[in-house]
C-alpha cells in the first residue's frame, strides 16, 4: 500500500521572489564615471567603454540581466540600487555617421 498522496511543492514563482540586482561598489563607482564622462567630447568613448563591460558581464545569465534591466526604460521591479546610463545616451540619431550600403557603380546599378 501507499501513503498518502505527497504535498504539492508550492514556491513563490513571483517578481518579489527574485531579489532585484544590485551592483558592487566597483561596479557603481565604474557606472557613475562613465556617466560622468559621458557627457561631452567623451561621449563615444564612454560608450564604447561602456558597451564592452556590459558585453563582458553578459556572458552570464546574471550579468546579462543586469544589463538588460540596465537600459530598460521600464522594469518589472524597482531597481534602486543598479546604476543606470544616463539618458542622452539613448538618442535618436547616432552621435557618429557612417554611409551604409554598397557604393553605386557608375552604370546606376
Amino acid at each position: 500500500m501507499t501513503g498518502p498522496p505527497a504535498e504539492p511543492d508550492v514556491t513563490n514563482d513571483g517578481p518579489s521572489a527574485t531579489p532585484a540586482p544590485a551592483d558592487r561598489l566597483s561596479e557603481r563607482l565604474l557606472w557613475r564615471l562613465l556617466s560622468r564622462f559621458g557627457s561631452g567630447g567623451a561621449a563615444v568613448a564612454a560608450r564604447r567603454l561602456a558597451a564592452a563591460w556590459m558585453r563582458r558581464a553578459a556572458r552570464t545569465d546574471a550579468g546579462y540581466e543586469k544589463g538588460r534591466l540596465r537600459v530598460a526604460r521600464r522594469t518589472p521591479m524597482p531597481t534602486p540600487r543598479l546604476v543606470k546610463p544616463p539618458a542622452g545616451w539613448s538618442t535618436s540619431a547616432p552621435l557618429v555617421r557612417t554611409r551604409r550600403g554598397w557604393p553605386r557603380s557608375a552604370a546606376g546599378g
